[in-house]
């Protein structure tokens, strides 16, 4: 399960890395800064997801989408993933080894 977890992970974070070269690549073409938000990003793999999203969360309760979803697609994509992957990465990290003392020699 642990490994299942870094890997969705490390493939967000991945994602979060391709949507910043996207980012970048619009901004030196543009000469002026332009950041893709989450709904942008999703919209170009799923079509109508963002709305079938907000339909979804809008339906088991309206603060989930009004305040928090649109709040949440209106970030730039790659802060979104990023943070996203890193929790993953984290969540799904191997426990710290305890560190035992060495016995004492007489």
């Amino acid at each position: 399960m642990r490994f299942l977890v870094r890997f969705i992970g490390t493939l967000i974070f991945a994602a979060a890395f391709v949507m910043v070269v996207i980012d970048g690549t619009r901004t030196i073409a543009a000469s002026q800064l332009s950041l893709s938000s989450l709904s942008e990003a999703v919209s170009i793999l799923w079509p109508n997801a963002v709305k079938g999203i907000a339909a979804g969360l809008s339906s088991a309760h309206p603060v989930l989408w009004n305040p928090a979803g649109a709040w949440l697609f209106a970030q730039p994509a790659f802060a979104v993933l990023g943070i996203l992957g890193l929790l993953l990465l984290i969540v799904g990290r191997k426990k710290p080894d305890i560190v035992k003392p060495r016995p004492r020699r007489i």
